[in-house]
């Protein structure tokens, strides 16, 4: 995950494409340290899976909030960003309070029966999990919670 920010921090760089921030290995050692604390606050001597899969969130929130700041998407024009509104709407449509889905489910439904591109699909998701309407699940599945 690490090396994948980086190489497209970098290559957005190269571009001119948007405000990148510099992704090193301290941004690394916070994930560590994010996983870490996670793991002390449930009285754990050992940071699991999930204490990483919640810091990798935690971090990638964080670092897009700070990529853009006073922006509500990534989007990268107004017509995306009214494609990610309108595959947020489909995907609240399709998932009733409480029901679970699988993200290849969701993002092949997203695709194939709604005709939404796919990073349009993916960043619907994320920004849906990162408001706390859906819920990742370990086994790669989201639960809408709201």
């Amino acid at each position: 995950m690490y090396i994948e920010i980086r190489q497209k921090v970098q290559n957005e760089k190269k571009e001119g494409s948007g405000n990148t921030i510099p992704i090193t290995v301290r941004q690394l050692e916070a994930i560590i340290r994010i996983a870490e604390s996670f793991a002390k606050m449930e009285m754990s001597d050992v940071a699991t899976r999930k204490h990483v899969d919640d810091a990798k969130r935690l971090f990638h929130a964080a670092t897009m909030a700070a990529n853009n700041p006073g922006r509500n998407l990534d989007a990268r024009n107004d017509d995306e960003r009214k494609e990610v509104e309108r595959a947020e709407e489909f995907i609240l449509n399709r998932l009733p309070h409480g029901s679970r889905i699988q993200r290849q489910a969701l993002v092949n439904y997203l695709v194939t029966d709604v005709r939404i591109n796919d990073r349009v699909a993916k960043m619907a998701i994320h920004y849906l999990v990162v408001k706390e309407t859906l819920q990742e699940a370990p086994n790669f599945s989201y639960k809408r919670i709201r």
